[in-house]
Parts: C-alpha cells; sequence; structure tokens
C-alpha cells in the first residue's frame, strides 16, 4: 500500500538491468503519478509467479504508463498462474495501460488472469504470447492496434468470469477501496478450474487452474 507522488519510477518496485522472481506474493493498493502504479522494470527480467497484482494505480493522463507493470528497454516479463486485477481502480486514468512493454521488451502471460482493470489491458512493441489466461471485464480495449499484430493470442485464452470468492459483498476487485481483505481463490463453481494448460498441474495432480491458486506453486 504505498503512494509515491513525486517523480516515482512506480509505486512498489523498481530494478534496473537485473533480474527479479516475484513468487507467492500479493503486491496491492500501492499508487504512483509516474511510470508505473507497481512495477517498473529496464533492461531486466521478471518472472511473476502464483501471485497477485491487484488494485495498483498510475494517476497520470499518459498513456505510456501502467498500472501494473511497465516494461522497458529490452525486458522480459514472464507472468504465470498470476492475477493481475482491479488496477487503476484509483483516479481517473483510464488511458494508461495495465501491462505496457515497449523499447525491444516482450511479455509471456501463462494460466493467469487479467481482469476488472481500467486501461487497455495488453500493449506491446515486440513479438509476444498470451495463452491459457483469461481476459475479462477490463474497461478498455484488450490491446493497442500495434500490440494487434504481433501478439500471439493463444487459442487457449478466454473472456470468462473468474468467479472469486471475493470479499463477501462482492466478487468484482475493482469495486472494494482495498484489496487487503478481497479473496482471489476461485469458487468451486468457477470456469477456470481445471481449465488451464495441460502441461502444467496443480498440487493435487490435476489440470492446473487458471490463477494464482494453480499450478504446482498454488499453495499461497
Amino acid at each position: 500500500g504505498n503512494t509515491c507522488l513525486h517523480q516515482c519510477h512506480s509505486g512498489f518496485l523498481y530494478t534496473q538491468f537485473g533480474e527479479i522472481s516475484v513468487t507467492q506474493s500479493r503486491i496491492t493498493n500501492n499508487i504512483s503519478n509516474n511510470l508505473a502504479g507497481a512495477i517498473r522494470i529496464r533492461g531486466s527480467i521478471i518472472e511473476v509467479t502464483n501471485s497477485i497484482i491487484a488494485g495498483n494505480s498510475e494517476l497520470s493522463t499518459s498513456s505510456a504508463r501502467a498500472h501494473a507493470l511497465y516494461a522497458s528497454e529490452g525486458s522480459t516479463v514472464i507472468i504465470t498462474n498470476s492475477a493481475v486485477v482491479g488496477n487503476g481502480n484509483q483516479g481517473t486514468n483510464s488511458v494508461s495501460r495495465v501491462i505496457l512493454t515497449n523499447t525491444n521488451s516482450k511479455m509471456v502471460v501463462l494460466n493467469s488472469i487479467i481482469a476488472y482493470n481500467r486501461g487497455v489491458e495488453i500493449a506491446t512493441d515486440q513479438p509476444s504470447t498470451i495463452d491459457w489466461s483469461t481476459i475479462y471485464d477490463n474497461s478498455g480495449s484488450t490491446m493497442t492496434p500495434a500490440a494487434q499484430t504481433i501478439l500471439n493470442d493463444g487459442s487457449g485464452n478466454n473472456q470468462l468470469n473468474p468467479v472469486f470468492i471475493g470479499d463477501g459483498l462482492t466478487t468484482n476487485p475493482f469495486l472494494v477501496a482495498s484489496m487487503n481483505a478481497f479473496d482471489f481463490q476461485l469458487q468451486s463453481t468457477s470456469p477456470l478450474i481445471d481449465g488451464g494448460a495441460s502441461s502444467i498441474t496443480d498440487v493435487d495432480g490435476s489440470r492446473s487452474d487458471i490463477g494464482a491458486y494453480g499450478g504446482p506453486l498454488g499453495a499461497l
């Protein structure tokens, strides 16, 4: 829940020319008015696995920004079995990206949920891949026109309601003031259960669920 409103690279994490691994983590409620609400990397590699990036906001009015994650200058972003949800819920910036990779940066998104965010979900300028993932109820377009020509939008993707457990009042994280009490586990009726890539299994040996609680590291 950090807030940085003066020449910040991000509200939570900034690195350049390094390698970062984020595993079984919750990155929530961070705010910045420059570049990235949560994570900003330059010339780096970041792997996000079984983690939740939620309720982060970049408050400027520029489209060259990201509510959740902004990567540039030859960076690589790998997101697996994670949930990028409810970002952009503070302020009024509806033109920022949710995940932005530019200046020769690329992304690979697998078995993950991108839902209930404000802004364009995906923006990239290098060949990238998103597959076996859920894109649901985001307020902006799915991707920028440039990204549409180079993004491998895999056949395993869906636009289904994740049906989170929620906070007892709503299953939509965009409607809550803080993500701290929101449960991002899937309800038993969720269509994302056993809906992930067949090459990945859950801890119980079944086909992987999509989201932060699926895959071999699914127990947060």
